[in-house]
């Protein structure tokens, strides 16, 4: 440990002890490439004069070039201000229920001059990683659903007591992500995409890869990015979660789960946590309905333990998100899969005024059998569900300007009239059978494009925590 990081240890230490001691036990081999991670213990005497010892992780910024460092630096304010500002708020709003949630460690104080943070080491508390090449088992999922639904009830909590106080903190927390945005991730998720439906025809998955290659085509441009601005039951996200960021501790048959790196925290669907991590830890699927089932219940049970209309995201919602949002993610796994599935430490530079992740070699066969399963249950579960949308006939209702395809209004709302009038039965068009989709996302156009300037909007009523009169729990209510 250099003596700068020494210092900021003890700066910590200073304010729990006065005489101390500061020890290095461990260097994390954790394959992060924004930062390297130190296990200290500080041992002293308390200004109570009593013999005690911390155990902390210090997260320490990686030294990097000086363009990549000024680009990265939205990074790592993003994860401070989770710690400073939004960890506190969540916190006070459960000063009247009895089993405080806390899914994060403990943060003693962020530095902002070599972006460190000290947090409590949670090895020393029990707590410990999945291999990052072993999938999830239900045990486990269920663990981290249940923890990602209480997260997200908070975000809906504070809008409802709270509004401004939780609009200030998810506009600064989507500033920061729209200046992580600039980053080369855009490029690096196309690319990623490219490679991975190139690496399905070359295992012989052909129609698999022609098919989610269809929803890239059609998505691509909605869904490159992380936020979704125009969503009125956004909340604020981990947007990172898979095996090395999730850390689990066993009590008598209990798993307790803690949350870590929240770099990559910002405002977005709920559906992006809990999805994302199933898609990135899962090798199947069939516990994926009921695990999403649980979600909800965790999320409407600590609303009501925070005294908050469960209303405020019915199964409806979560529905209209999974249909809504899904292509989100899936524009985002295969580059997700590669920092899983990489066979070692990853490194940043910049070349040619563009960042650079440097991926290590790639476990070819585990990144294949976890993006297929993926790829193949989005495909029989998402876009077979709306196949006027995603089969070759769909194409028909898609303008080609500029060299994109661009979504022609006018067709798909004289097919969705068309759709209503048939009450969602099955409808024969041009030889493809279609059903009426369950939601149509909205889309804006560019006012110079010569198409017509509206938008086709969501086919539901949003609801918004705004609107809604104080809740008064009903004690009959399972």
């Amino acid at each position: 440990m250099d003596e700068e990081i020494q210092k900021y240890v003890a700066d910590v230490a200073s304010n729990i002890f006065t005489n101390f001691t500061i020890t290095v036990e461990d260097v994390a081999s954790k394959d992060g490439y924004l930062g390297d991670l130190l296990f200290v213990s500080i041992h002293g005497k308390t200004k109570d004069k009593i013999e005690k010892k911390i155990d902390v992780a210090v997260k320490v910024a990686k030294v990097l070039p000086f363009d990549v460092a000024v680009e990265c630096e939205s990074v790592y304010k993003q994860e401070r201000f989770f710690y400073d500002e939004v960890f506190p708020v969540f916190e006070s709003i459960q000063k009247n229920i009895k089993n405080k949630f806390k899914p994060y460690p403990h943060c003693f104080k962020c530095f902002t001059e070599r972006n460190i943070i000290v947090l409590e080491n949670l090895k020393a508390k029990g707590y410990e990683m999945i291999d990052k090449d072993t999938p999830m088992d239900f045990d486990h999922c269920r663990a981290v659903i249940e923890v990602f639904g209480k997260f997200h009830a908070m975000s809906f909590a504070l809008k409802s007591r709270d509004g401004q106080k939780y609009d200030k903190l998810a506009e600064y927390s989507r500033d920061l992500g729209m200046k992580h945005n600039k980053l080369s991730y855009v490029a690096m998720y196309n690319a990623s995409m490219q490679e991975a439906l190139h690496l399905l025809k070359k295992k012989g998955d052909i129609s698999l890869s022609e098919e989610i290659g269809n929803v890239v085509l059609m998505w691509g441009n909605k869904y490159c990015g992380y936020q979704v601005d125009d969503e009125p039951q956004a909340v604020l996200t981990h947007g990172d979660g898979w095996n090395n960021n999730i850390m689990f501790r066993y009590d008598e048959g209990n798993i307790s789960v803690k949350l870590v790196d929240w770099q990559l925290a910002d405002v977005r669907t709920p559906i992006y946590d809990i999805c994302l991590f199933l898609y990135a830890s899962c090798n199947d699927f069939k516990n994926f309905d009921k695990l999403i089932r649980i979600y909800h219940n965790s999320l409407t049970s600590f609303l009501e333990e925070l005294n908050v209309d469960p209303e405020v995201f019915t199964f409806e919602d979560l529905q209209r998100h999974l249909a809504e949002y899904t292509p989100y993610l899936i524009m985002h796994l295969p580059l997700l899969l590669k920092f899983v599935f990489g066979d070692g430490a990853f490194d940043m530079n910049e070349k040619n005024n563009e960042i650079i992740i440097g991926i290590p070699q790639l476990k070819e066969d585990l990144f294949y059998y976890r993006l297929k399963s993926a790829f193949k249950y989005f495909y029989t579960t998402y876009v077979k569900h709306i196949p006027a949308l995603f089969s070759e006939t769909a194409k028909r209702l898609f303008l080609k300007l500029e060299g994109q395809l661009i979504l022609n209004i006018q067709a798909i709302e004289a097919k969705l009239k068309l759709m209503e009038k048939n009450q969602g039965e099955e409808l024969k068009i041009n030889d493809t059978v279609a059903t009426k989709p369950p939601v149509i996302v909205q889309y804006q156009y560019n006012k110079n494009q010569n198409v017509n300037n509206s938008s086709m909007k969501t086919r539901h009523t949003l609801r918004r925590s705004d609107r809604h009169k104080p809740y008064v729990k009903n004690k009959n209510r399972r």
